[in-house]
């Protein structure tokens, strides 16, 4: 039986750059990255802090090479060191399911990315069920236990100190498919294999807040979400407390209607309302979507996600996270 141990609190960020759907040109169009401007924005954000999680995202169209695999930030080792690791995504992106093929890709994954990893997430966003969530394909929660078993056997045999986990969107309906299907799919083996379930939510993005809201208010509304994804979407499917909970994205982009001080004041008051779940809910770990912008000048919401504006310069936000991180991390 796994034993529940109380694990540091990790904070972590995604880079990007892209950062969801343009309906004129699909996955948004992002400015090239500057590395030296991120590693100097990463190190400022990660201050003296013992471990500090970069993410990145890579999509598998059905090919096992894995240099024929877009990677959504490039050359992510370089970002990467001894107190810095990478959570690799492996969104799952093909009609055609075949184990094998699967199995040889994460393979070589682990060849590629094995001594920068500290997790790997097998499928982005299996239950939305429209691009760019991985929900699309009806196969996916088989993807997911495939995955997240041979990801664990490899990496057992390597002896690598690598974490391997799925994640969801938050789901309130009790007929959706992906919990269903997983639940039949489900057995000791993927149990033993899996290390934590993330959890992608944005507060105040696609469905409003109240702007009179008070901050009680608001971590009220946290709290419910995230008892919710342990004690329905989670315990009702097999997961039990003991398997962790990562926020694996939460932000919120600024805009000509969405201030820069609103975007640092949510964050806040948010991730202030997660920390305070963590040793009841067993949340380990916190990761803001995202560093920086893709096109500071593009009104779409996707486009302005970052602590960053897309020449590097911080907003509000930078320095409120780089608080955070310096005084909740443990």
């Amino acid at each position: 039986m796994r034993v529940m141990e109380q694990n540091p609190f990790l904070f972590g960020i995604y880079l990007g750059g892209v950062a969801g759907i343009d309906n004129e040109v699909g996955l948004t169009v992002s400015k090239a990255d500057k590395p030296g401007a991120i590693c100097q924005a990463l190190d400022t954000l990660q201050g003296e802090k013992n471990l500090f999680i970069v993410r990145n995202y890579l999509h598998f169209k059905g090919v096992p090479q894995i240099d024929s695999v877009n990677e959504a930030v490039q050359n992510a080792h370089q970002y990467c060191g001894p107190n810095r690791k990478l959570d690799l995504v492996l969104c799952f992106q093909t009609t055609v399911y075949s184990s094998s093929i699967w199995q040889q890709f994460i393979h070589q994954v682990l060849d590629y990315y094995g001594p920068v990893l500290h997790s790997i997430q097998i499928a982005e966003e299996p239950n939305m069920y429209q691009f760019p969530g991985d929900g699309t394909f009806p196969q996916i929660s088989q993807v997911i236990v495939d995955g997240v078993i041979f990801a664990k056997q490899e990496i057992r045999k390597r002896g690598l100190p690598i974490q391997v986990g799925f994640n969801a969107v938050p789901c309130f309906d009790k007929a959706d498919p992906f919990w269903n299907s997983l639940r039949q799919l489900l057995d000791a083996s993927f149990l033993d294999s899996l290390d934590y379930v993330g959890l992608d939510f944005f507060p105040d993005v696609f469905r409003p807040i109240n702007p009179d809201s008070q901050e009680g208010d608001i971590h009220k509304m946290v709290e419910g979400l995230l008892h919710h994804f342990r004690d329905v979407n989670l315990k009702t499917t097999g997961i039990d407390q003991t398997i962790s909970i990562r926020i694996t994205e939460h932000g919120w982009p600024t805009g000509p209607t969405r201030s820069p001080e609103r975007q640092a004041y949510l964050l806040n008051t948010i991730i202030r309302g997660i920390y305070a779940c963590r040793t009841e809910l067993n949340i380990t770990h916190y990761e803001l979507f995202s560093l920086r912008d893709a096109d500071s000048e593009n009104p779409n919401l996707f486009y302005q996600f970052g602590l960053l504006q897309d020449d590097y310069s911080a907003k509000p936000a930078f320095y409120t996270y780089q608080q955070l991180i310096e005084e909740l991390s443990s």
